[in-house]
């Protein structure tokens, strides 16, 4: 609602769930599969004259779910190990952790600024993350054959400036760049010890990076009043780096014990474009 009239108002939301689990677990009494989730949005708009207008836009999300990602199905485990198979589907026995939260958010600024000749400067800047915590029993049972557990975390900026000509005259044109830049690291782990241990299995480490900027801009030509000649033309770059590496310290089949690939880059150019002829009948032209 209105903050200053005309001027300054905002509006705000919040949201809660809760969902309880139905898989009983024995080996710590606590119900899987429940779901549990909470975030929020905000944002503000500002006007404080005709020729110029601010957004500004957030929001934020926690989950935490007790997850169950398998279920005992063979009934032979029985016969090895007490308490591994049940035939009743809504209780099981696992003895590492299962859990997945995951907590996310980011925002946004808009700035549509009116200048002399109509022309409208507009800026988007926009910023984001994401970070997710997993941990898995494998083998769902109650001794530890594998138990996983990943952590990845990912960041996200992004700036556009566009340049709008006035409409409705003989011509009229959009002209930008764009820039975006992107983080992705990862932290993986497949264990053959109890949680919360991590020291015999595999670990992949991975660090991935994403730079992208392009120019691009879009003229229309109204040669007629029904007609208009559309040409659009963009350029992009795209440079990636990315790091590798996975160690297994026990042997569990894999071809070598260490694997890494350091500084992989790739840069990518491309220029793209488009020639649109558009017809647009008059209203006392359609059929009714």
């Amino acid at each position: 609602g209105p903050l200053i009239p005309g001027v300054l108002r905002g509006k705000l939301s919040a949201f809660s769930q809760e969902n309880d689990g139905y898989v009983r677990n024995l080996a710590d009494g606590r119900r899987l599969l429940s779901e549990n989730r909470a975030g929020g949005r905000g944002a503000l708009y500002w006007t404080p004259t005709d020729h110029l207008q601010v957004e500004l836009e957030a929001d934020v999300s926690h989950q935490d779910h007790l997850t169950a990602f398998g279920l005992a199905a063979d009934p032979q485990l029985a016969l090895a190990i007490p308490q591994y198979y049940f035939t009743n589907r809504f209780v099981t026995n696992q003895n590492d952790p299962d859990f997945e939260k995951i907590d996310s958010g980011g925002g946004a600024l808009t700035v549509n600024w009116t200048l002399p000749g109509d022309l409208l400067l507009t800026s988007i800047s926009a910023d984001r993350i994401n970070n997710f915590n997993l941990d898995n029993d494998d083998d769902a049972g109650p001794i530890t054959l594998t138990h996983s557990h990943f952590i990845d975390k990912s960041g996200m900026f992004s700036q556009e400036l566009r340049l709008t000509s006035p409409q409705g005259a003989l011509y009229d044109y959009v002209a930008g760049v764009y820039y975006m830049n992107e983080t992705v690291h990862s932290n993986r782990h497949t264990s053959v010890v109890p949680a919360p241990a991590e020291t015999l299995g595999i670990a992949d480490l991975s660090d991935v990076g994403t730079r992208s900027s392009a120019v691009f801009g879009n003229f229309n030509y109204h040669f007629l009043p029904d007609w208009t000649l559309g040409i659009g033309l963009r350029y992009t770059r795209d440079k990636k780096d990315a790091d590798f590496s996975q160690n297994v310290n026990v042997d569990l089949g894999f071809s070598a014990p260490y694997i890494a690939f350091p500084d992989a880059r790739r840069d990518d150019k491309q220029a793209s474009g488009d020639v649109t002829l558009t017809w647009k009948p008059r209203e006392q032209a359609l059929a009714r």
